[in-house]
């Protein structure tokens, strides 16, 4: 026979467990997960930029992105907006960087040269009548990109791990553009990597990450992706014509085990920094693209487009983010 002293330490036991077991499913409960859709129309800076606006809202997005010219003095005058567009019947947020000297109209994108097939989704020119994009070589180097990347973050308060995004991610696409074309870092071909545009991109989408919370609740955030549509066909860059995914693209897809699809049109659809920007939630521990261990009942709470440039032939140049409360138990 059991003691009083026995049955009653067995009964606090007991009710402690329970409480274990409540406090672990009200932590489930709280899980919030970001899917972002890249399967349909590939994946880009612009496009998560656009996307991340419409969660934590296009005028907090838009505020932010109207400071970021303060931060790069050596241009005359940046402008970067988010406007509304409808691509085959679907809304998202389109974002586009115009950068103007005088009456010439210059603008600086992911690559300088010609697509063959058709324009990336991250090439967002848009030229003036009489006048071809130019460069402002002078200013352009990876150093300057580093410390542009890091007066922003200074100087707008970003997090320490915002911060460490932005420094992973950029760090990513430099090293795989040396890598494929096996050079230093400092003789980068940097309109190759759209300076300018690569500081908006970057800075927006750790801004929208920071403000979801995804940083600052690294335990309670998990953002999946499903394989990425990187098109088909070729394009031309600095060194010649190269397949889709171009070199840089395919280096961060190896080296960071990204899943990946070809098609489903034949353009340029994944660019460096779009999976540079997945790449580097996944050096955080942040992402996985393992949609197995999802729990199969979600409640979409909002959703986010962002939209391209690309016209695409039968389907809408969009990137969605689903956020989602999910019962998804993480390891």
């Amino acid at each position: 026979m059991e003691n009083e002293e026995s049955i009653v330490k067995k009964g606090c036991q007991r009710i402690e467990y329970e409480e274990q077991m409540e406090n672990e499913e009200s932590i489930v409960k709280k899980k919030r997960v970001l899917i972002i859709k890249c399967n349909h129309s590939g994946i880009s800076g612009d496009l998560l930029v656009g996307a991340l606006a419409e969660l934590i809202s296009i005028q907090k997005m838009q505020e932010f992105l109207d400071k970021i010219p303060h931060y790069i003095t050596e241009i005359s005058e940046l402008s970067i907006m988010l406007h509304s567009k409808k691509d085959h019947g679907i809304s998202g947020t389109q974002l586009l960087i115009n950068q103007f000297e005088g009456k010439k109209e210059y603008h600086f994108h992911l690559d300088s040269s010609v697509i063959k097939t058709a324009p990336s989704s991250e090439t967002k020119s848009k030229l003036s009548l009489s006048h071809e994009p130019q460069h402002v070589h002078s200013v352009i180097t990876p150093q300057w990109i580093i410390d542009k990347l890091k007066a922003i973050a200074e100087g707008e308060k970003f997090s320490p791990g915002a911060k460490n995004y932005l420094e992973k991610c950029f760090q990513i696409i430099i090293n795989a553009e040396a890598s494929v074309h096996d050079i230093s870092l400092d003789k980068i071909h940097l309109h190759e990597i759209g300076a300018v545009d690569t500081v908006i991109d970057l800075a927006g989408v750790a801004y929208g990450f920071q403000e979801l919370g995804v940083f600052s609740n690294p335990n309670t955030y998990q953002v999946f992706a499903e394989p990425i549509a990187v098109g088909s066909g070729e394009v031309k860059i600095a060194h010649g014509i190269v397949p889709v995914p171009a070199p840089a693209t395919l280096h961060i897809l190896s080296q960071f085990g990204l899943r990946f699809i070809y098609g489903p049109e034949s353009y340029e659809l994944a660019t460096p920094t779009g999976v540079a920007l997945l790449a580097g939630l996944k050096e955080l521990n942040l992402f996985t693209q393992d949609l197995s261990h999802l729990s199969k009942c979600h409640v979409v709470q909002q959703i986010g487009t962002g939209a391209g440039t690309l016209k695409l032939k039968d389907r809408a140049n969009i990137l969605q983010i689903l956020f989602t409360s999910s019962s998804y138990h993480f390891d």
